[in-house]
């Protein structure tokens, strides 16, 4: 029997998706604001986040407005499409992401920096926008990463939205659509766009270093509570319907991007929380989302309000500050995800995280015989770490394996440095030094029974640091990367030395990004880096405090 033709198969991939999926809140099925939600991975991860569907909803409930999706294909359909030169296509129409009056990316990590321009190109839209000149669509970028640093993405957008999406995306729809209504060209539109709170538009305030402030925007309090709009059972959760119930963080990870750039922490409401249980479906499996779950001040109300509307609970990432929490809650998980960071108590309050090896043991024993698995997060190559923590990161999980018989599973990340954070200014561990280190850790996992671990690779993560802390020439890197080169060839041509970011920064180094106003500033951020120095210092013998590592530009002396 013949195969079906590769364009049919591909096709019978888009339906059964669709029709594998549940729609939970309804979208306009009508308008003549045509929009699509482009997310530069696949469907499976896409669809496993909140902040993707989010979006979503607020463009397709917009008035007059519809939204379409779509997704970077799997690899075979992703190789088909550059041979025949086939556009990427809608999930729910399958026709040419091209074809729409605004095409937005929500891009939520480096690496999929470039995927995000194949979609572009091989739906024959110009990468670069000074290229595209006043042709439809207008294309849209916004996320994490790119409210962090939208410098190495600013060549490729016409707009690029700083901060969330909740204040920012009507007045810019509401732009987009009266004026184009009004027959006015794209460039006009963007001169108005440039005028909106929380839009970025380099063509006119510049790509490099703008001399114009750009505010970041949040939502209000009020605003917090999103949830799922689809039920995607093909997305790495499954089945689960993710609520959000708080956003932002509580704690100050002096490493944590997520942490700083959802500032303020805001907590939602019990009764918000209690409308959104009533409109999903009974006996759902419930993900709930934020930085710190358990830290909501009603979430053991949160967790009891669920169960009683007969919904399994999943809370994602403890913080095992309270190793009862699972009993008292009646709280039923099949994995247990908690994310230490470092194994060391002294080395966690260097980089602001205030969790003790102590509770997360009394955490884990408790946990035994109400899951099924651990999950453990760490990363290695901290500012400040010594031989001696990643030594503690082995014996934390022997005394886990010793508390517990269940399967462990660790997923550890060399760090990256991030711009609005504490550590923006200093250096990634060299590269021969976080592969030995690698090495030296699995090696000492394969002698504990029961334990899987999985690393990222550090070639990937020496990319992600060069694109999170780039400049605008990291848009050239990209144009090279997209057309074949490799990561080092690519960023050698663009003029930008490979091994830069193994060098630390001064605190008063200036940054392209720093035409954003986050709410917060740099002198914050250097107070922070110099808490992180002085409680180094405080935790070390005296004739260790010369020992301090390279990664950081701070005069020891000062703290110690």
């Amino acid at each position: 029997m013949s195969r079906a033709p590769a364009a049919d198969r591909y096709e019978q991939r888009r339906k059964k998706l669709l029709e594998s999926e549940v729609q939970l809140r309804p979208r306009n099925s009508r308008g003549v604001f045509e929009t699509v939600l482009a997310y530069p991975n696949c469907y499976q991860v896409g669809m496993s986040s909140l902040g993707f569907q989010q979006v979503l909803l607020q463009l397709g409930n917009w008035p007059e407005t519809i939204c379409e999706r779509a997704f970077l294909p799997e690899p075979d359909e992703l190789n088909w499409r550059k041979r025949t030169g086939k556009p990427m296509v809608t999930l729910e129409s399958g026709r040419s992401i091209r074809s729409c009056d605004l095409l937005g990316f929500s891009i939520a990590y480096e690496p999929d920096y470039v995927n995000a321009l194949e979609m572009m190109r091989l739906s024959g839209i110009a990468p670069l926008s000074s290229d595209r000149d006043d042709k439809w669509p207008i294309v849209l970028a916004g996320g994490l990463c790119v409210t962090a640093n939208p410098m190495p993405l600013s060549r490729f957008f016409d707009a690029m939205v700083i901060g969330e999406s909740e204040p920012t995306l009507g007045p810019l729809l509401d732009t987009i659509k009266s004026m184009g209504s009004q027959g006015a060209g794209k460039k006009r539109i963007l001169r108005l766009l440039a005028d909106l709170p929380g839009v970025y538009v380099p063509q006119l305030h510049g790509f490099s270093t703008p001399k114009a402030t750009i505010m970041r925007q949040w939502a209000s309090a009020e605003a917090i509570g999103a949830s799922s709009c689809i039920q995607a059972s093909s997305s790495a959760l499954g089945d689960m319907i993710m609520v959000e119930i708080s956003r932002g963080c509580p704690y100050s990870c002096r490493f944590c991007l997520a942490g700083y750039a959802y500032l303020p922490y805001r907590e939602g409401r019990l009764e918000d929380f209690s409308e959104t249980l009533a409109g999903l479906p009974r006996g759902s499996r419930l993900g709930f989302v934020a930085c710190s779950p358990d830290s909501h001040p009603l979430f053991p109300e949160m967790v009891e309000l669920a169960r009683s509307g007969g919904h399994d609970v999943s809370i994602g990432s403890q913080r095992a500050e309270d190793p009862l929490q699972l009993k008292k809650d009646g709280f039923e998980e099949t994995t247990l995800t908690i994310a230490p960071e470092a194994g060391s108590d002294g080395l966690r309050r260097v980089i602001g995280k205030s969790l003790r090896n102590e509770a997360i043991l009394r955490t884990v024993e408790a946990a035994t015989g109400k899951v099924s698995r651990i999950r453990l997060y760490f990363i290695y190559g901290f500012p400040f770490e010594t031989d001696e923590d990643r030594e503690s990161i082995v014996q934390l999980v022997r005394q886990i394996r010793e508390k517990t018989d269940l399967p462990l599973s660790l997923s550890l990340n060399p760090f990256v440095p991030k711009p609005w954070t504490a550590f923006q200014w200093t250096a990634m561990a060299d590269l021969k030094d976080l592969r030995r280190w690698r090495d030296d850790l699995s090696r000492d996992f394969r002698r504990i029974p029961g334990v899987e671990f999985r690393f990222l690779g550090v070639h990937e993560a020496h990319i992600q640091a060069l694109l999170a802390r780039g400049d605008s020439r990291s848009a050239e890197a990209l144009i090279y990367r997209l057309d074949g080169d490799s990561w080092s060839t690519a960023f050698a041509r663009a003029g930008i030395a490979f091994d830069w970011v193994f060098s630390p920064l001064r605190p008063a180094q200036p940054f392209e990004w720093d035409f954003i106003n986050m709410g917060f500033g740099h002198t914050r951020l250097a107070r922070e880096l110099g808490m992180a120095a002085a409680a180094n210092c405080a935790r070390l013998k005296p004739s260790d405090r010369q020992q301090v590592p390279s990664q950081v530009e701070v005069e020891s002396s000062a703290f110690c």
